[in-house]
């Protein structure tokens, strides 16, 4: 009965093994652009530095292996650079939140562009690496949604190489300071200018700038103003510990989505030249109508007929909170990824006035001249 039972458990891991292994090799379409502006929101005139926004639309497939997500990602640059937006030491270049978070599909089966929700992807992501979903597991610690977090912890290792080694080269290449949106990660922290991460420790929305040479500049920024989906696996980071970096430009502070909502975050932020805000905005998960009186750092939601649209976010938004003087750029990630969707639009306020610019369907890249 025991060589039976062996025998047959034998059997499945073989089938299981063939499953879990076949469909990740096979050819992948080419990464679309899905450009459709590439605009200056200002003149140049005699201006010799910029901000570029980068609003990417990104697909499934776009995140299987590191070439396809370096190729998509850096399209929008090629197309920046033939319209002379690029200078050199002196552009700082913006892409939106959550940019890295879905590497978890690295070296994934290809059948998982097929799921229609994300819920039903995580349980096939689960299905096919049960092995180390399992090792994830036990790191999970006091996190509530232990499927999400065992998955993020299990990809790890491999999304951060793909992240690190994709923005330090493009960095390398345009010479410039690059925010690279935010990857979900567990302990990051920078030790010489290279990411690092600690697979036990909390998971975190996390933000780097990427300098000239590749390396990053100063600490990691992490997200503190979590959304209800975000809570069920992330820790917030410290709303009292905004980094604040000294780039080209200016004083430059990196508000991670919500996080340019806080209204503590306007006093550390008084001496700003410059606040960037790297965004996802999915009004299905993300329904924000003020403080929690009871916590500084967490936001209640609501219904979605009341804030259902960016430009309603917009015209509630930041620009009360913090210096005239200060420059506000917000970008936000678009795609097709499940039964995520973003309906936000590029916000720039320059010396107190919101500056308009002509807004992208899909793909978009917007330079601010200063």
């Amino acid at each position: 009965m025991v060589k039976k039972f062996i025998t047959l458990l034998i059997f499945i891991v073989f089938i299981w093994l063939i499953w879990s292994y076949s469909g990740r090799n096979t050819p992948i379409p080419l990464p679309k652009s899905y450009i459709s502006v590439i605009s200056e929101i200002n003149p140049a005139d005699s201006l010799n530095q910029n901000i570029l926004g980068i609003q990417p639309f990104m697909e499934v497939s776009d995140y299987f292996n590191q070439n396809a997500f370096q190729e998509k990602v850096r399209q929008y640059l090629v197309s920046a650079n033939y319209k002379g937006f690029l200078k050199e030491e002196n552009s700082l270049i913006v892409y939106p939140e959550n940019i890295g978070t879905w590497l978890i599909l690295l070296g994934e089966k290809h059948e998982i562009m097929g799921n229609k929700t994300f819920e039903t992807a995580k349980s096939f992501l689960m299905y096919s690496n049960i092995f180390d979903f399992m090792l994830g597991y036990f790191k999970t610690g006091k996190d509530r949604d232990k499927k999400a977090s065992a998955i993020f912890r299990m990809k790890a290792k491999a999304m951060l190489h793909t992240y690190q080694s994709t923005f330090s080269t493009l960095a390398k290449e345009t010479k410039t300071h690059i925010v690279a949106g935010s990857i979900v990660l567990p302990g990051p922290k920078v030790v010489e200018g290279q990411i690092y991460i600690e697979l036990n420790a909390p998971l975190y929305n996390c933000s780097f700038v990427f300098g000239p040479d590749g390396k990053i500049v100063g600490d990691p920024i992490l997200k503190s103003i979590l959304t209800a989906g975000e809570k069920e696996m992330l820790t917030a980071g410290d709303p009292g510990a905004i980094p604040v970096f000294d780039l080209p430009i200016g004083k430059t502070a990196v508000l991670i989505g919500d996080d340019s909502w806080n209204l503590s975050s306007s006093q550390q932020l008084s001496d700003a030249d410059v606040i960037i805000s790297p965004s996802f905005f999915d009004p299905e998960y993300s329904r924000l109508t003020g403080i929690d009186t009871n916590s500084e750092n967490d936001f209640e939601f609501m219904d979605t007929t009341l804030l259902a649209k960016s430009e309603q976010l917009t015209n509630f938004a930041q620009q009360e909170y913090y210096p005239e003087t200060a420059i506000f750029f917000e970008v936000y990630l678009h795609g097709d990824l499940w039964d995520f969707y973003s309906e936000g639009l590029p916000t720039v306020r320059y010396k107190g006035k919101k500056l308009p610019l002509i807004p992208a369907g899909l793909g978009g890249v917007w330079a601010l001249n200063l």
